[in-house]
């Protein structure tokens, strides 16, 4: 080969320009090994930002999420508060009753005006 030339591993020779064009133009690839695949690593860049800004931080939410729902479960549990959740994601409404049979007076109270 000559020096404006690249020599492939099969003894072919492609003009040196074609070197790291992303085309096998020696047949067997040579021309193209140690290039730096910019395709690859802007693919790789892509993939790795979603991952970082966008998979983690919802991971994240989601585990903190469970375990807030979790502590509270125990806490209510420990202090014997039991809460329904039907089909939502808030607390059913709760009330106490209470028998008020004969607790007034039957006239009600007397305020002074």
């Amino acid at each position: 080969c000559s020096s404006s030339q690249f020599e492939c591993d099969n003894g072919n020779c492609v003009p040196g320009s074609f070197r790291c064009n992303h085309l096998d133009d020696c047949g067997d690839n040579s021309d193209e090994d140690g290039c730096l695949n910019i395709v690859g690593i802007v693919v790789g860049a892509s993939i790795g930002g979603v991952v970082l800004f966008i998979v983690i931080p919802i991971t994240i939410a989601i585990c903190c999420i469970i375990w807030c729902c979790i502590a509270r479960a125990a806490s209510q549990s420990r202090r014997g508060v039991q809460t329904a959740y039907v089909g939502t994601t808030t607390p059913a409404t709760t009330a106490t009753v209470v028998s008020t049979a004969g607790a007034y007076p039957a006239g009600g109270y007397n305020y002074p005006k």
